[in-house]
């Protein structure tokens, strides 16, 4: 039994402090990729806190097909998703993407925050499923076996859809693609 299995356990069998654990444990791990998803930190701390009501509402349907933090992942994703959703639903308003800030060189940190707008324009370009592969796998350093698991589709067609992404990526960050 994993120890994430234990947790899950001791909190299914009444100890409240269990759940806390795996929530630290798994808090910035969500928060992150929420924010990769969503590009701001106000969407991305909403839709953390409802992963974690769902997570705390649902605990008891991990069926241990897979990891632990592959459902949580699949759950992160789907709200990810969710949220999106209920965005393209509203009208558009002009939203800056918020960036932390990451050193104490004023030149470094313009270039730094100039390149991840750059970047987040160009994920927030892609579909659903090509941005979640590409972030999955290259910010979490994901296999594709679980980034299929996690996504509910095949090893091969996370490896397409990683493909596609990452090449729509480079055509929108080079010019290449409008």
């Amino acid at each position: 039994m994993s120890e994430d299995e234990k947790l899950i356990a001791d909190y299914l069998a009444g100890d409240d402090a269990a759940l806390e654990k795996l929530i630290e444990k798994y808090r910035r791990m969500v928060y992150s990729l929420t924010w990769r998803m969503l590009g701001t930190m106000e969407l991305a701390e909403e839709a953390t806190q409802s992963v974690f009501v769902k997570l705390f509402k649902n605990i008891d349907k991990f069926k241990r097909k897979s990891s632990f933090k592959t459902w949580l992942y699949a759950i992160t994703l789907n709200e990810s998703r969710g949220y999106r959703r209920k965005l393209a639903r509203e009208p558009a308003q002009a939203e800056e993407i918020d960036i932390p800030d990451l050193s104490s060189n004023p030149e470094r940190d313009l270039s730094r925050e100039e390149e991840k707008h750059l970047l987040q324009g160009a994920l927030a370009r892609l579909s659903f499923k090509q941005r979640s592969v590409v972030t999955l796998r290259i910010n979490d350093e994901l296999p594709f076996a679980q980034i299929a698991e996690a996504l509910g589709m095949s090893v091969n067609s996370a490896k397409v859809n990683y493909q596609h992404g990452f090449k729509r990526l480079q055509e929108i960050l080079t010019g290449g693609e409008g």
